[in-house]
């Protein structure tokens, strides 16, 4: 995502938006200030596996 204007332009197009919405990113100190005051912060552990090159195979047939 483009910087903090482009964070503030979302965060007002999901304030006006009715339906709940999931915000997933990096911790910054932007998600703790006004853009999104009054949201939730749920942390959840994850975990990443980087393959190279040719790691995938489609299943034969």
């Amino acid at each position: 995502m483009g910087g903090p204007d482009a964070h503030r332009a979302l965060a007002e197009a999901l304030h006006a938006c009715r339906a709940r919405a999931v915000v997933s990113g990096c911790a910054d100190e932007l998600y703790d200030t006004e853009p999104y005051t009054g949201w939730h912060r749920h942390i959840l552990a994850a975990s990443a596996i980087i393959a190279g090159p040719g790691s995938w195979s489609a299943a034969a047939a």
